[in-house]
């Protein structure tokens, strides 16, 4: 089992419990300043002040914020740091300099001794305090993708996903440069940075908006900070790289009395998955969340699924736990076939779709057990599958039932006619395109794509998808690809151009009608 050894436990230390004698006279008076029988009482007592005090993991503008947990559990790890008044400042926004700070911390728990060169000519501008982190980010290759870094600015979300694409080890090649995220505004970015957008989707290092946008130009704050680093922590897990302050499982038992918790844990050891007991003490202190609310110690229940972290003495200083268990995954992503062209896999996962190499290496099964090829993997099937460190695929499960039958399949390509191509893309002013792609193979083999940009719709299909899209329309606008015509070509055509207001159309392609073919 690979594990980062932490070197160091760089807290962000809250005040510590303080007892504050205060010695002095204090008159006990009462009868108007007489007592025992109206004799004055000068009797000098010495009291004792205890001093109001902060828990130790303890951000007063953090408890009710809605990344609270991941908050807590970067700072319980030292990752992310408070400041002096025991405030996080959530919702400011980071430099790319204090990014680089962050994340160089996360390198450090490798335990290898980094000790860079301070004479590099790129740390001119940076402040004293910095000069170190920024060295090994250098060293370390990580501003590779971020060639224009300017320490003082603020950090957007495609900044930070270059990092963390470079910080897990992945180099981006040709595997992935036709692989397509599906945000509708990133149109704008080169394609190498949309193949890192599509990696880090696709492993859930980052994520989109509820509207398909990703923003990638928007600055992030400080709780978006420590949401990004702790997704980068739990893909290097997944990949069974351990951080030795950290960990998940199941609870086996709890001892609130004592502060005593027992919890089933899955580790990798010579490459196979064993599960082992582990006792551990709860902090007094200790940041406790169930089911996404703060709790205490004695709300923790027997099989409810657990992550935490803990200090330099083994004691546990953040927990998240879930009532339901989260059942143990031997496949990681769930996608569905929508191209196959030779050993090339295209394969739609949420809002990625991305061709993978599938070689000789890679074990492929059916939920039956069966082993099975790449010749057995098919356009619209759903399948399980799992990355290895650098990005490729090496395991694939497939669904014993496709989704879609071959009746389905057949009904859709005979509303198609005699089409057996269609090559087509129209662009018209505004940005607005109209881009389909589609080969009938077999009887039951097809290969479609279908993408419209236009002033109120954006959208990307392939696969059943596609091919459902693309046999609607042909049978709404009551199309008749049965004849090889050319004016039912054109009627397709036109068709397109009104349906989505494409002004100004400029046309390039080619249609197959029973071994006919129209160029446009």
């Amino acid at each position: 089992m690979n594990k980062w050894v932490k070197k160091s436990l760089p807290l962000a230390v809250a005040a510590s419990m303080a007892f504050t004698v205060i010695p002095g006279v204090v008159d006990a008076k009462s009868d108007n300043g007489k007592g025992n029988n109206g004799k004055s009482n000068n009797k000098k007592v010495e009291q004792t002040w205890k001093q109001p005090t902060k828990k130790k993991y303890y951000l007063k503008d953090v408890e009710t914020h809605w990344a609270n947990q991941d908050i807590y559990k970067m700072y319980s790890l030292g990752l992310m740091s408070g400041y002096d008044n025991f405030t996080y400042q959530p919702n400011k926004p980071v430099t790319q300099l204090e990014v680089i700070a962050s994340l160089v911390r996360v390198l450090e728990l490798d335990g290898k001794d980094r000790t860079p060169k301070l004479s590099n000519k790129n740390l001119k501008d940076v402040p004293s305090w910095a000069k170190t982190s920024v060295a090994i980010a250098i060293e370390e290759n990580l501003l590779d993708g971020n060639k224009n870094f300017q320490p003082n600015k603020p950090a957007t979300r495609l900044f930070i996903t270059n990092l963390l694409v470079q910080l897990v080890g992945n180099n981006i090649d040709e595997k992935w440069e036709d692989a397509t995220p599906l945000f509708k505004d990133i149109d704008n970015l080169s394609k190498e940075e949309k193949a890192i957008l599509a990696f880090a989707a696709l492993t859930k290092l980052v994520s989109g908006y509820s509207d398909n946008t990703f923003q990638p130009n928007k600055p992030v704050t400080r709780a978006e900070m420590a949401v990004f680093i702790n997704r980068l922590l739990s893909y290097k897990e997944d990949l069974g790289d351990y951080y030795n302050e950290s960990g998940n499982g199941t609870i086996v038992s709890i001892d609130s009395r004592n502060s005593e918790i027992t919890i089933k844990q899955r580790v990798k050891t010579n490459g196979e998955w064993k599960y082992v007991n582990k006792e551990y003490t709860v902090d007094e202190d200790a940041k406790i969340y169930v089911d996404g609310k703060a709790a205490i110690l004695s709300k923790l229940a027997a099989n409810m699924s657990i992550e935490f972290t803990i200090d330099e003495d083994d004691n546990i200083i953040y927990i998240k736990a879930k009532s339901i268990v989260k059942e143990v995954k031997d496949y990681t992503y769930n996608g569905v076939i929508t191209k196959v062209d030779n050993n090339i896999v295209w394969v739609n996962v949420d809002r990625v779709t991305v061709p993978f190499l599938i070689n000789g290496n890679v074990k492929i099964t059916t939920k039956s057990g069966t082993k099975a090829v790449i010749g057995d993997l098919k356009v619209d099937q759903k399948i399980a599958f799992n990355l290895n460190s650098t990005g490729a695929v090496s395991e694939i499960l497939i669904d014993a039932q496709a989704t879609n039958t071959n009746d389905e399949i057949k009904s859709l390509l005979n509303k198609l006619g005699d089409l057996n191509k269609i090559d087509l893309e129209i662009n018209g002013d505004n940005n607005t395109q109209v881009d389909i792609f589609f080969e009938r193979k077999s009887n039951y083999g097809y290969e479609a794509q279908v993408k419209i940009v236009s002033e109120n719709k954006r959208f990307e299909l392939s696969g059943k998808t596609a091919l459902t899209f693309l046999a609607n329309f042909i049978e709404n606008e009551n199309i008749d690809f049965s004849d090889d015509d050319q004016s039912e070509v054109d009627e397709f055509v036109n068709d397109l151009i009104d349906e989505y207001n494409l002004t100004d159309a400029d046309i390039d392609g080619v249609i197959v009608i029973d071994n006919k073919t129209f160029n446009l």
